[in-house]
Formats: C-alpha cells, sequence, structure tokens
C-alpha cells in the first residue's frame, strides 16, 4: 500500500465514526449533509439501493422544476387582479 492508500481509509473510517456520532446525537440533518458531502454512507446499503435513492433524488428534483414551471406559465395566463 502506498501512502495515499493509507490516507484515504483513514479518512473514509474518519469520516464513519463522524456519521456515528451525528446518528447518535440524532443530527440526521448534519448526517445527511455530511453523507452527500462526503460519499460515505453510514450503513450497510447495497449498489441497489444507493441507486434507488439517487434515482428518487433526481426525480423528486425534476418533478418539483415541472411544479415551478406549470405554476410560472398559469400565473402568466391569469390576469393580475389590482384592488
Amino acid at each position: 500500500m502506498t501512502a495515499e492508500e493509507i490516507i484515504n481509509v483513514k479518512e473514509v473510517e474518519i469520516i464513519k465514526v463522524m456519521l456515528d456520532f451525528l446518528n447518535s446525537r440524532k443530527l440526521h440533518i448534519s448526517m445527511l449533509a455530511l453523507e452527500k458531502e462526503s460519499g460515505v454512507i453510514n450503513g450497510l446499503y447495497s449498489d441497489d439501493m444507493l441507486f434507488l435513492r439517487f434515482r428518487y433524488i433526481v426525480l423528486k428534483q425534476k418533478f418539483l422544476e415541472a411544479l415551478c414551471v406549470n405554476n410560472a406559465m398559469s400565473a402568466e395566463d391569469e390576469p393580475q387582479h389590482t384592488c
């Protein structure tokens, strides 16, 4: 092993310890943010489960964008009511 490989292994383990600490303190939003930033998942998830989680996030974002476009288009169609 080279020095870089040893550092990478230790870095992953440190991140997992941090994730475990955040989980024990019920700081789930911070835990999710760290998982997203680092790419390290604290759990025994299969690759299929991680793919489905990623796909859900992407589809959720596309749905929200479609809602925004729909709302913008309907706002243009309706005349403004001024009192």
